[in-house]
């Protein structure tokens, strides 16, 4: 049971699933729905939770067989997990962002500063940007992007 999954602290089973896909793969994107202030997701009770993970050698592969199959997906929701291989045309503009180097306690700790309504489930995203990485934080008609520098 996922009740109180902490998304960044509880993902270690999720990383071992990427690598055992590729063992270069490495966290690129997370999307999530639901996720608390303290940090957690209930997931068997609709919260969401997606981790994009990228392997540097299958995107930079010439291989018929691997091309454009650069992305490791694992979803979780309602109690179940289904990881699978996504084809992307772009894998070569991909790129990790490395590690997020805040939590989700700090982006909702900024937006409720901001503003966002700590009762309302939010949709938090952790994404590559050209120079880096950055979080987007929606909740109802509140939406901010918040640079990954904590």
């Amino acid at each position: 049971h996922q009740a109180r999954f902490d998304v960044l602290a509880d993902r270690a089973g999720f990383d071992a699933r990427a690598r055992a896909w590729m063992p270069d793969a490495q966290l690129a994107a997370l999307v999530t729905v639901g996720v608390r202030p303290d940090g957690t997701a209930d997931l068997d009770g609709g919260a969401y939770v997606a981790y994009s993970y990228l392997s540097g050698e299958r995107a930079a592969s010439t291989d018929l067989k691997v091309l454009g199959r650069c992305l490791w997906m694992i979803h979780v929701k309602d109690g179940d997990v289904s990881a699978y291989e996504l084809t992307n045309d772009a894998c070569t503009d991909l790129r990790v962002p490395g590690p997020p180097r805040c939590t989700f306690v700090d982006i909702w700790a900024r937006a409720v500063d901001d503003g966002a309504d700590p009762g309302r489930p939010a949709r938090i995203e952790y994404l590559p940007t050209a120079t880096g990485s950055q979080w987007s934080f929606a909740s109802g008609t509140f939406g901010h992007q918040y640079p990954d520098d904590c």
